[in-house]
């Protein structure tokens, strides 16, 4: 055996020692981490928190798994003790035929919580933006995190990480799992705590951002059915029917709705009337008053738009980034569809 081949040999056993030894470190020292901030119900109750925080787990079309009913039972459990009045359901709704926030949102009401306290995340795609959005969209600063205790350390781990007040109350018991569940589980939570250890590091962006949604706010906000789903209007553009949430409003104002090109730039005067944008598609450049917004509907996750209010007096500039489509309204009256953002 050469010396070069013993060299080589040596480096190799180190290497091999240290991609076992680092990631059981990283979890060893996330469990020491978090463990101190994982509380019960009992003790959750005697505190105040900004919001309940449930993540998200699958769903069974229309109903949660086991695993996610056994969060949102736990949630619910919190949210009873008085301790909070929101609760932020934050999950996956990344495909129009996959969504996990309404379907948490909807048991939750189904239990007797208020609709109005209860937030959706539409785009919680992982632990780590999970808790990213909670501090950035939605305002949190001290909050109760709720999910099974396997996970709750890296969850906890990530909120307090990002400068979030987080304490965590384990969701588990209702169910048993059997081995090979556990197993899998338990060796794929591992192996993310060593990749949330490294974002908790670097911080990356989530997926998506956008508008602030406080919390304090009511939950009606990320609904989904308060949204414009679908939109017609005659050849002269004088009435449009929408379906809102499944129910139809005909709706007799003066509504256009102007389709742009790319780099089309339309110029608007608002003489004497309310007047409100409504991004049904697209990505525009709005300007008036010597200030400038972006405002996009690109996100999939959501069947929202941006709505801007321009007041009377004021003239608007909008110019599309990309193919839009817009609908403007005016009106003497009060706007009747609601800004989401």
């Amino acid at each position: 055996m050469t010396d070069k081949f013993k060299r080589l040999l040596s480096a190799s056993l180190i290497l091999c020692f240290l991609l076992i030894q680092i990631p059981i470190l990283i979890n060893a020292y996330m469990f020491e981490f978090s463990n101190k901030y994982i509380i019960s119900v009992d003790e959750a109750s005697s505190d105040t928190y900004d919001c309940v925080l449930v993540l998200g787990a699958g769903v069974w079309g229309n109903s949660p798994s086991h695993m996610l009913e056994e969060r949102l039972n736990r949630g619910v459990e919190v949210y009873n003790t008085g301790c909070t009045d929101r609760i932020l359901m934050s999950g996956d709704h990344g495909r129009e035929e996959y969504d996990e926030v309404n379907v948490m949102k909807n048991f939750a009401i189904e239990t007797g919580v208020e609709a109005n306290t209860v937030f959706m995340d539409h785009a919680g795609f992982s632990t780590y933006e999970s808790m990213y959005r909670a501090r950035d969209i939605f305002g949190v600063k001290k909050v109760v995190i709720v999910t099974q205790k396997y996970h709750l350390y890296r969850a906890v781990y990530n909120a307090r990480k990002l400068g979030l007040d987080a304490y965590g109350v384990a969701a588990d018991g209702q169910y048993n799992y059997d081995i090979f569940v556990r197993t899998y589980n338990n060796s794929r939570e591992a192996l993310a705590r060593c990749k949330d250890f490294v974002w908790c590091i670097f911080k990356p962006e989530p997926t998506y951002l956008g508008e602030a949604i406080p919390i304090h706010l009511s939950g009606e906000l990320t609904d989904d059915n308060m949204y414009f789903e679908k939109i017609s209007y005659n050849d002269n553009n004088e009435r449009v029917l929408c379906e809102i949430g499944g129910k139809h409003a005909d709706m007799n104002m003066n509504i256009k709705v102007k389709k742009f090109n790319v780099d089309e730039t339309f110029n608007l005067y608002n003489e004497d009337c309310e007047t409100a944008f409504l991004i049904l598609k697209g990505d525009v450049e709005i300007s008036w008053n010597g200030e400038t917004k972006n405002m996009s509907r690109e996100t999939p996750f959501v069947k929202a738009a941006y709505c801007l209010h321009v007041p009377k007096c004021t003239e608007v500039s909008i110019k599309a980034n990309k193919e839009s489509e817009i609908l403007i309204q005016q009106t003497d009256n009060d706007i009747i569809f609601t800004p989401v953002f």
